[in-house]
């Protein structure tokens, strides 16, 4: 968010300014002060915007041209199951809202993100009962031709001006209520009540209407919505709904590659994967071959994307590609990668990620022993590296098996390829990858379930259902639980806020 100064005069005429910590030109007063003598405007960057727009574009329309009205988009908010990626009602109240709601035009939808608001959550059921089943429940006569088109609730800013106009207030006096409203200046409102008092008895209107309208007035300070506010989040609401459902696909790889620019990617990644099959779409697993920088389009699926990985920077991906191709066996490809200078923190993830399992000869090998294959060859000397290639094949191309061999084995001057020393050392120096790797190997399936998750933000080999189910144990949904009183029963299951 950011709010911009606009002014026919040159800005430094009309007050001090400042640097910002990042020698942007900004005012030194504050926002209010400023509103008195220039236009204040509040733009937004918003995800959905970028979204839509990256959609478009890769379809080949105009954002514009969505029908805002199509039945497409209506028909999908009669139930949604899906909301992740659709402007404003992608959070679990207004998820709630739209459910109960079940709106039938942009209208209704505009109500549907006005009513998801501290002043007005009050009346959720209320509307629902007037969208649903038509059933209108006036305030007071007094106030239904402003009410009426919003079931009898003030959901709007613009509805609250229009009423305080109505008892008697100028348009300004009314713009002035508005104005609190908006800033939420809940103790600058209290003054209002006895104003409405004294305006309702100067014009003898009936005491209940001004009862009515201080009752809503005080709830809507809480913060209300303008109404042309909603109704523009509500046109971009409609087009993300619209893009979701008539081009999923498209619409998921844009968030996945917006994903990259959030703070916590992979809890980002977990959310959007987990609606894609409902869609027909799947994410692929990194691939050393057939992945991209980012994410990217494949047959009718998605695969994942270098840059999405954890530990993978932006700054590794020549590297990486400098790396990538085709090596007959694990040794050749450990080699590579030290001559590209990809370090063990990207390589390592890679394996566990699953990214070069298309490159395993033996598909038995796990993921955790290739790692611990390629911490060991790191320690390696150039000399030992070199023998080792020469007598991987013999070896079965473990390089414990090699370095087993290499004890047995001279040089050309008759001397020890490797002393019992030099194996101590190498022992030293890798004690902490075998420790690792002996817990790991102890929970091979568990293990990939964790990095994959951890690296990836969801894990495509395996689920803990699977990992934890035995003919003995059964894993029960939560929602079961209350079915199952007298019996003992497991939780497997992750701690966080996913």
């Amino acid at each position: 968010p950011a709010g911009q100064l606009v002014s026919y005069y040159p800005l430094q005429e009309m007050c001090p300014i400042e640097l910002s910590s990042d020698k942007s030109l900004v005012a030194s007063y504050d926002m209010s002060s400023v509103s008195m003598f220039s236009v204040k405007l509040d733009l937004l960057g918003l995800r959905g915007v970028s979204v839509v727009d990256d959609v478009c574009k890769a379809i080949g329309i105009d954002m514009m041209s969505i029908d805002l009205n199509d039945p497409l988009i209506y028909q999908s908010l009669q139930k949604l199951d899906c909301q992740h990626g659709l402007f404003q009602i992608e959070a679990n109240l207004a998820h709630k809202v739209v459910n109960k709601v079940k709106p039938k035009n942009l209208d209704e939808l505009s109500a549907v993100l006005g009513l998801s608001r501290p002043g007005t959550m009050a009346f959720i059921d209320q509307y629902a009962d007037y969208t649903c089943h038509d059933i209108y429940n006036p305030i007071h006569p007094f106030f239904d031709d402003i009410l009426k088109p919003t079931g009898g609730i003030c959901i709007f800013q613009e509805s609250l001006l229009k009423m305080v106009h109505k008892i008697g207030f100028s348009l300004e006096e009314a713009e002035t209520v508005r104005k609190l409203i908006g800033k939420k200046l809940i103790d600058e409102m209290k003054n209002w009540e006895k104003k409405i008092s004294d305006k309702i008895i100067e014009n003898k209107l009936d005491p209940k209407i001004g009862e009515i309208l201080w009752k809503i007035a005080e709830a809507s300070a809480k913060y209300q919505f303008c109404k042309a506010h909603s109704h523009a989040y509500s046109a971009l609401t409609a087009s993300t709904v619209y893009l979701k459902n008539k081009y999923p696909q498209q619409f998921f790889l844009s968030l996945l590659k917006m994903s990259l620019h959030e703070p916590d990617t992979a809890g980002e990644i977990f959310k959007i994967q987990k609606e894609m099959p409902a869609f027909g779409v799947n994410l692929l697993p990194p691939s050393i071959i057939s992945s991209k920088d980012t994410f990217s389009i494949e047959g009718k699926n998605i695969r994942y994307g270098f840059l999405a990985i954890k530990g993978v920077a932006e700054k590794a991906m020549q590297k990486l590609n400098d790396f990538r191709g085709e090596y007959s066996n694990k040794l050749e490809l450990f080699e590579a990668a030290n001559k590209s200078g990809l370090g063990m923190g990207v390589l390592c993830p890679l394996i566990q990620a699953g990214c070069l399992e298309n490159h395993e000869k033996d598909k038995k090998e796990s993921r955790s022993y290739t790692v611990y294959q390629a911490q060991l060859w790191n320690i390696l000397t150039p000399r030992e590296k070199k023998v080792a290639l020469d007598i991987g094949g013999e070896c079965e191309y473990s390089i414990v098996n090699i370095l087993k061999k290499m004890l047995t084995m001279k040089d050309l001057k008759g001397k020890p390829l490797l002393k019992e020393s030099r194996l101590a050392t190498i022992k030293k120096n890798s004690k902490s990858f075998t420790e690792i790797y002996s817990a790991n190997k102890k929970y091979e399936k568990l293990a990939n379930w964790f990095y994959e998750s951890t690296l990836l933000g969801y894990s495509y080999s395996s689920c803990l259902s699977e990992l934890f189910s035995t003919p003995d144990l059964t894993c029960v949904p939560l929602n079961q639980v209350v079915k199952q009183v007298g019996k003992s029963l497991y939780f497997a299951g992750v701690v966080g806020d996913k």
